[in-house]
């Protein structure tokens, strides 16, 4: 074996451009699964830190929770640790410059709690004794505070009931010593100490085992399952409580079963089409290589080495490649996703994320990588060493087992004939005579086009997604407490500078009903949960929210949703869908089965109104992006109903955001509205696009780079491997137009035939690719043209420069030295 092992070695040395085409081949292909890997830990990593970065590190928070209660929690085997802090109490307090708010809470807890809870010292130092305190920055400003002054609160119970105001006060002097900032509540008036107790614990709970929280979070809490854990039931637990959702959406997957099904599906397709574009590409490589070295294969197989040992050699070839390529592979795998991170943060800055975007390569992704890569060239050889065993030493020899033939097959149609002309006719028989080959070649083509086409239409789908879920709206500037202002308040606005659009959205304050509801089933069974209230079965009423759109909004929204704003003018548009909030049990559902036309009739103050359905939208109006109401909500034209609405939120569009909000807060002083600047918000989204762009465009680069390896691989060694029939044809006098002639005839061959195999497979690889989408994201299929037509002029250009480029190496060979010589 030592003497066939060292074969494989020199064969190796001996064939350098076959074997480094096929180590390109094993780089590419682990680096493009190395990077996937990557780039998957890497954002999983990031997500799970920003998280982290605005809530701190803690899966369940209980409050008001008693000592012993504390005790047995951490007693429970799912626990790993929990964070205790004490609310000390509250005090009334008079804010220099804040007189809406009249309260200051009191905390206490460790210094190293406070960095675990996120809590940011940003100036001073932090508390070492209960007589010092770090607040919030807000509460500095409003109180004309600095550090080392002093703070004299009364701290006591607050009731439930705001008009009772502290009870129970103890007086208390604080020293101020730092300035504390946290994301969650930046806001508030706070101030912690440490070193004190109260009877009002807070605990934030760490799981030991973040992803059985379905099983394990209803235990801590003494809950029957986990539907009851949203529930928030005081009376059951003895206690308050929430799940920090958005670090167990990231680190536990914790997603609804939908969503998580829809991702396996997709990682599943997209690991499939990697490992099948590189199983072919290395295979034809190793077939390729096996071809022009079969006759050596035949020498061995007659000098007595055995079926096995043969097989074992070419196996050996594999292992040793896979040896030199798949480290490299890795490696370059590792730098690219370096590379990609580092041109996100560059491109993006802190815009999406503080903490940026994270390098994180796990020795899981690593040692995935190397089973995938080591299976792919594991197969890739094993098909190539099956059949080359299989061939007798004397076929082996002869070199002739690809030629295979009928009298009938040799027939060649008049239409080539007459197109081609000789050269045409011996191209066409050529390919019937060596169909292996021809195979060869239209299997590498289809493969390319396919893996193209299906991941095209997974960029198309990630997109369209991506961009229906982070929107572009079409305001900047959002001013809502507007309820206390008239039409000729608003009619000011006309005055203010620079703005390009406004919306203006009103809502009815008096109840509606419709009578006689046509409810889903679903929705009645479900009974899920919108915003902390269980919707109950309602009868043959159902509550409903009317909102309202003047003139010139409802004409931009009708456009918006291309429908005709005559026919639109007078009716009613129904958004009823839900989504649940519970962790882990997203559910989208309908609450009527209400349709376009539809007629009802909606009970008003005792005044009943029929309103015609004009269309049932998940597209809603401006500023209701991310509005909710118990069993949906109907939008109107304001000019069309006789009823009261008041302003609900005036959304704008300005070219100088800053300009119009300072000329907005002149126009309205004195009135209490809250004017928002959504432009970060929406540089915040667009960047998100980016991102995934980025890195959905760089995956398909890899893609298509493996693609055009295999097929460069296969047609110039194909065309190698028939120098001396080339050199045979052109010393019995074929001429140069008649060999162009012949060329052309094969390229159009490998393309039409590998077009139409490839693009029947990329459009079904498409559909299951929207399938896995439309788990989670309702839409047509609509067939991915663009990418049959690049590939169409990709592959009729690719194949045709490389058909030439392979021709004029086999040109510049001496005909009777061609001829003389064996492919070695």
């Amino acid at each position: 074996m030592n003497v066939l092992n060292k074969l494989a070695l020199k064969n190796l040395k001996l064939n350098k451009k076959r074997s480094i085409g096929t180590i390109i081949g094993i780089i590419l292909s682990v680096a493009l699964i190395c990077a996937v890997a990557g780039l998957g830990t890497s954002l999983k990593e990031t997500l799970v830190q920003n998280a982290i970065d605005e809530t701190g590190y803690y899966h369940i928070k209980v409050m008001d929770i008693s000592k012993d209660k504390i005790a047995i929690m951490k007693n429970n085997r799912d626990v790993l640790n929990i964070i205790e802090t004490y609310h000390i109490g509250t005090s009334n307090y008079r804010y220099e410059k804040d007189k809406d708010n009249n309260y200051f809470d009191v905390y206490s807890m460790k210094q190293e709690d406070m960095e675990k809870l996120s809590y940011e010292l940003i100036d001073g130092t932090y508390p070492k004794s209960n007589n010092e305190i770090v607040v919030t920055k807000k509460m500095l400003l409003n109180d004309n505070k600095k550090i080392g002054d002093t703070i004299n609160l009364n701290i006591g119970y607050k009731s439930i009931f705001d008009g009772l105001g502290v009870q129970n006060p103890i007086a208390k002097t604080y020293k101020i010593v730092g300035v504390i900032s946290k994301k969650t509540n930046a806001e508030e008036y706070y101030g912690i100490t440490t070193n004190e107790e109260s009877e009002y614990i807070y605990g934030y709970v760490i799981l030991k085992n973040p992803k059985e929280y379905k099983e394990t979070v209803p235990k801590i809490l003494g809950l029957k399952n986990w539907s009851q854990v949203d529930l928030r039931d005081i009376d059951v637990t003895g206690f308050d409580h929430n799940v920090n959702r958005e670090l167990l959406r990231w680190e536990a997957f914790a997603f609804s079963d939908s969503t998580v099904t829809m991702l396996y599906t997709l990682i599943g397709i997209v690991i499939s089409i990697i490992i099948a574009t590189s199983v072919f590409c290395i295979r034809n490589s190793f077939a390729i290589s096996t071809s022009e070295k079969r006759k050596m294969y035949g020498m061995l197989s007659s000098v007595g080495a055995t079926k096995k040992q043969v097989k074992q050699v070419i196996l050996k070839e594999g292992f040793i490649l896979g040896i030199i390529g798949i480290p490299i592979g890795i490696f370059f795998g590792i730098i690219a996703v370096y590379v990609l991170i580092e041109l996100c943060n560059l491109i993006l800055g802190k815009f999406l994320f503080d903490i940026g975007i994270i390098l994180s390569i796990s020795l899981l992704s690593i040692v995935l990588t190397i089973i995938l890569g080591s299976l792919t060239i594991y197969l890739s050889s094993l098909g190539t060493a099956r059949k080359t065993s299989e061939i007798s030493p004397i076929e082996s020899l002869k070199g002739n087992q690809e030629v295979k033939i009928t009298s009938k097959e040799l027939k060649v149609p008049k239409l080539i004939s007459k197109c081609f002309k000789t050269g045409g006719i011996i191209a066409y028989k050529n390919l019937k005579r060596s169909k292996r080959k021809y195979r060869t070649t239209v299997a590498s083509l289809t493969i390319s086009i396919f893996a193209f086409i299906s991941m095209f239409s997974f960029i198309n789908e990630s997109m369209k997604n991506t961009n229906n879920y982070w929107k572009d709206p079409k305001y900047n500037i959002s001013i809502n407490r507007v309820s206390d202002l008239n039409d000729s308040e608003i009619e000011k606005l006309n005055r203010v500078v620079d703005i390009k659009n406004k919306y203006i959205v009103y809502e009815l304050r008096s109840s509606a009903v419709i009578e006689n509801p046509k409810f889903n089933n679903s929705y009645e069974a479900n009974k899920i949960r919108i915003e902390e209230e269980i919707v109950e079965d309602q009868g043959n009423l159902a509550y409903i929210s009317i909102l309202a759109l003047d003139k010139e909004t409802f004409k931009a929204y009708a456009k918006e949703i291309g429908k005709d704003y005559d026919e639109l003018k007078d009716k009613a548009i129904l958004f009823d869908e839900y989504h649940s909030l519970s962790v882990g049990e997203s559910k989208i559902i309908r609450a009527f089965e209400y349709k376009e036309g539809d007629k009802i009739k909606v009970t008003i103050d005792s005044q009943q109104i029929d309103m015609t359905i004009g269309g049932v939208n998940k597209e809603k109006p401006y500023g209701l992006e991310k509005s909710y109401y118990t069993n949906g909500f109907i939008v109107v034209n304001k000019d069309y109903y006789d009823l009261k609405f008041d302003p609900e939120g005036i959304y704008i569009d300005s070219s100088n955001a800053e300009n119009t909000i300072k000329d907005i807060t002149k126009t309205y002083e004195g009135k209490d509205i809250r004017i928002s600047n959504m432009e970060d918000k929406v540089k915040e989204d667009k960047a998100m696009l980016i991102l995934v762009s980025i890195f959905l465009y760089g995956f398909i680069t890899v893609i298509t780079l493996i693609g055009v390896t295999n097929i460069f691989n296969t047609i110039t060694s194909n065309i190698e491997l028939r120098a001396n029939e080339f050199a045979m044809l052109k010393s019995i006098g074929m001429t140069r137009k008649e060999f162009r002639r012949m060329i052309n005839l094969e390229t159009i061959f490998y393309c039409a035939k590998s077009l139409f195999y490839g693009i029947i497979l990329g459009i079904i690889g498409s559909i299951f690719v929207h399938k896995a989408y439309s788990i989670n994201f309702e839409s047509n299929f609509l067939i991915p043209y663009k990418a049959i037509i690049i590939s169409i002029i990709a592959v009729f250009t690719l194949v045709g420069v490389i058909m030439r480029y392979g021709m004029n190496k086999i040109n510049k060979q001496n005909i009777i030295e061609t001829i003389r010589n064996d492919n070695v």
